[in-house]
């Protein structure tokens, strides 16, 4: 089965700046999470909270997907924590074509059951209900001209319990740019998203269910720079202590460049770190924040694994304040196959400015690693062994 990747999103980063857009403003959460440090809450009586991502828009934030697609898969962790009333719903996933028309759209009802439908349908329910206060892995698809292609399948997150499984008619709109996910419409309720993963293709024999190679016991975490790497160009003054912290904080403390072009690498904390046993990475995410002063500056994020640097491509940073410039890479850039966690541990991550005098500052940045684990199964470091004698 093949998987292509286009957005990572796991709220990791402690703001709302990996989306493309946010409307009504979800709240990010510390406490209600799915083996993370963040998750999205959306809190809402009457009102919308939702996160918006684009396929035409993504180049703007780094190396994500530039094209109108026809196919696309999601996966995320969701807690529902209060139902709709009587006669409401809590809407969940909307997907846009091209001129701002719905291809396919979710939502949940008063029961707790899940509907799903296409531009100019009906919604059909689910039989089964979810329950309150419950993690849950979702996948929702629209795949164009594919009978079938809106289904919605639902499993109980850590023991991979398959509660609902529903297709519905055969969506036909090939220009899908706009993902909406969260309460789109106005809704009632309160739930918690974490753990976005969206894939999306031209092709449907490009894509499937990210399940399949995440199961339902997956996560996503941050590495963060620990030290000097490989380049450190003499125009950057800074160190891996000013865009180390989570969230990011401004212009506070960060690696500034207001002379030549010149390139720096950080060496990264390990997945030590990570309270789980890693079984499979299943991706990586590099992600740097950055600003520019008033004037014409390009620049990318660099990423460098074993013989191999790639970066994003350039991009002009005028007068933008704190934007994410990311890049996925599904395999390791060096070797072409899948992470393993050593290579992962061998990451260095930093920033290139290619073009300009004007000012360029970096004030984060993070490899946010994507991985399946064993529920239940803790990395020895976080267990705490008590000798009576």
């Amino acid at each position: 089965m093949t998987h292509t990747y286009e957005v990572f999103d796991g709220a990791e980063t402690g703001n709302l700046s990996i989306p493309i857009s946010t409307t009504g403003t979800p709240e990010l959460e510390t406490t209600e999470v799915y083996n993370s440090a963040y998750s999205y809450k959306m809190n809402v009586s009457n009102s919308k909270k939702y996160m918006s991502y684009e396929t035409s828009g993504f180049g703007a934030n780094g190396d994500w997907d530039a094209t109108d697609v026809g196919f696309v898969w999601f996966s995320f962790h969701l807690n529902v924590t209060a139902l709709p009333g009587a006669g409401q719903y809590l809407y969940l996933g909307l997907i846009q074509r091209q001129g701002g028309n719905e291809t396919s759209s979710w939502r949940i009802t008063e029961n707790g059951n899940f509907e799903q439908k296409i531009h100019g349908g009906a919604y059909t329910a689910s039989a089964e209900t979810i329950s309150t206060g419950v993690w849950y892995q979702v996948s929702l698809s629209a795949r164009a001209n594919i009978t079938g292609g809106t289904s919605q399948v639902v499993r109980v997150a850590d023991d991979d319990t398959e509660l609902i499984n529903d297709v519905q008619n055969t969506p036909n709109h090939t220009n899908i740019f706009r993902y909406h996910i969260g309460a789109w419409a106005n809704s009632y309720g309160t739930m918690y998203i974490d753990n976005l993963i969206i894939e999306g293709s031209s092709a449907d024999a490009n894509i499937d269910d990210p399940y399949n190679a995440t199961g339902s016991s997956y996560t996503m975490r941050l590495l963060t720079p620990d030290a000097t790497g490989d380049e450190d160009a003499a125009a950057w003054g800074g160190s891996h202590t000013d865009i180390d912290e989570i969230p990011h904080d401004g212009s506070t403390t960060e690696e500034l460049n207001t002379t030549s072009a010149g390139n720096f690498l950080k060496t990264m904390s390990d997945v030590s770190g990570f309270a789980e046993i890693i079984v499979a990475v299943i991706g990586v995410q590099s992600i740097c924040f950055v600003r520019g002063f008033s004037g014409s500056v390009t620049g990318h994020t660099r990423m460098k694994v074993g013989a191999t640097t790639d970066v994003t491509t350039g991009r002009n940073f005028n007068g933008l304040s704190g934007e994410p410039n990311c890049k996925v890479y599904q395999t390791n850039p060096d070797t072409s196959a899948a992470w393993t966690t050593a290579e992962v541990n061998d990451i260095q991550l930093g920033f290139g400015k290619t073009t300009g005098t004007f000012g360029l500052g970096v004030t984060a940045a993070y490899a946010e690693i994507v991985y399946s684990f064993s529920p239940g199964a803790v990395s020895f470091i976080h267990r705490t062994v008590v000798i009576i004698q």
